[in-house]
C-alpha cells in the first residue's frame, strides 16, 4: 500500500509539472495542493507551488508559502536560504512588512557575524604575528650567538698566534659586525659589551705609548711609536662601531690625537 501511495505521488507530481510546462496552472495547483497536504515537509513541492501560484498572479497566496519556508529555513538555521525566500515575498508584494522585518534581521545578523570574524582574524593575525616574531627572535639570537662565537674562536687563534695591532683591530671589526648586524638580540648585546672592553684597552695603550714616547731616549724610538700610534688610530676609525661607541671613541681620538700633534711639534 505505502509502494502504491508513493507511485501515486510520483505520478501526481510529473503530471503536475507537465501541467505547469503548458501553463496550465489552475490544473496544476489543485494536484500540487493535494501533494502537500501528504507531504508538508516537501520544500520542492512548496517551491513548486509558490511558482505555479505567482504565475497565476496569486500573490497574497505566494507570499504566504514563501514566508513559511522561509521561517521553517530559518528555524533550521538555513539563514541563507530564509534570506532567499524572504527577499522572494518581497519581490513579489513590497509592502510586505513581515518579509522587509526579518530579511533586515537577517541581514543585521549577518553583518554582526562578518564583523565577529574579522574581528577573529584580527586576532588570529595578532597571535601569529607575535608568534612568528618570537620564532624570528630565538632565532636571530641562536643566529647572534653563533656568529659571537665564531669571531672569538677566530679573533683568539689569530691573537694567540701574533697579536699585532691589525690582529686586534679586525677581531674588533668582527665584534662590531656582529653587534651591528644582531642590534636587538643578547648575543649582539655581548658583542658590543666584548667591543667596548677591547677599544677601552686599545685606547689606554696608545696613551701609555705616548707618554712612554714622550721620555724616548732617541728620535727613532719617538717617530716609530707615534708613527704607530697614528695607524693604529686610522685602523680603529674604520671600524663600523655603533654610535654610542663612537662618540667616546671620537673624545678618545680627538685626545690623543691631539698629543701625537704635540710630541711631533717637540
Amino acid at each position: 500500500a505505502l509502494g502504491d501511495q508513493s507511485a501515486a505521488r510520483k505520478a501526481g507530481r510529473r503530471l503536475a509539472e507537465a501541467l505547469v510546462a503548458q501553463e496550465m496552472y489552475e490544473d496544476a495547483l489543485p494536484l500540487y495542493e493535494r501533494l502537500l497536504e501528504a507531504s508538508d515537509g516537501n520544500v520542492a513541492l512548496r517551491e513548486a507551488l509558490v511558482r505555479c501560484l505567482a504565475a497565476m498572479e496569486e500573490n497574497d497566496r505566494a507570499v504566504e508559502h514563501l514566508l513559511l519556508l522561509a521561517a521553517r529555513a530559518f528555524e533550521a538555521a538555513e539563514f541563507e536560504r530564509a534570506r532567499e525566500y524572504y527577499a522572494s515575498a518581497l519581490g513579489i508584494d513590497e509592502a510586505c512588512e513581515e518579509a522587509a522585518k526579518r530579511l533586515a534581521e537577517i541581514e543585521s545578523g549577518r553583518a554582526a557575524a562578518r564583523r565577529r570574524r574579522r574581528r577573529r582574524l584580527l586576532v588570529w593575525g595578532a597571535v601569529a604575528l607575535v608568534a612568528g616574531l618570537a620564532i624570528w627572535q630565538l632565532l636571530r639570537e641562536s643566529a647572534a650567538l653563533s656568529a659571537l662565537h665564531a669571531a672569538g674562536h677566530v679573533s683568539a687563534r689569530e691573537l694567540g698566534r701574533r697579536n699585532d695591532d691589525r690582529d686586534r683591530v679586525a677581531a674588533m671589526r668582527r665584534y662590531a659586525e656582529v653587534g651591528r648586524d644582531f642590534a636587538l638580540t643578547r648575543g649582539g648585546a655581548l658583542a658590543r659589551e666584548t667591543l667596548a672592553a677591547m677599544l677601552s684597552s686599545e685606547v689606554a695603550a696608545i696613551g701609555s705609548a705616548l707618554e712612554a714616547a714622550a721620555s724616548a731616549r732617541t728620535t727613532a724610538d719617538v717617530e716609530y711609536t707615534l708613527g704607530r700610534a697614528r695607524k693604529l688610530l686610522r685602523l680603529i676609525e674604520s671600524l663600523p662601531l655603533p654610535p654610542d661607541l663612537y662618540e667616546a671613541w671620537a673624545a678618545d681620538r680627538d685626545r690623543l690625537s691631539a698629543r701625537v700633534a704635540q710630541l711631533l711639534s717637540n
